[in-house]
């Protein structure tokens, strides 16, 4: 029998011109760090992350 197969999934959603691709790119990955840590198959919005502020998520 094969090992099942996980996902886990970080995003990010914002205006078009509303913000610099890097930034978009480093809050996607913090929320999808979170989603790791929280179990497997798991969805998360950066917006939802309770200990991490926008201004966390942009270093």
């Amino acid at each position: 029998m094969s090992d099942p197969i996980t996902i886990s999934i970080g995003y990010f959603t914002c205006e078009k011109e509303e913000i610099e691709p890097h930034i978009l790119l480093q809050r996607a990955d913090a929320a999808l760090y979170a989603a790791k840590r929280s179990g497997r198959n798991r969805v998360i919005d950066f917006s939802n992350l309770p200990t991490l502020s926008s201004d966390e998520g942009d270093k």
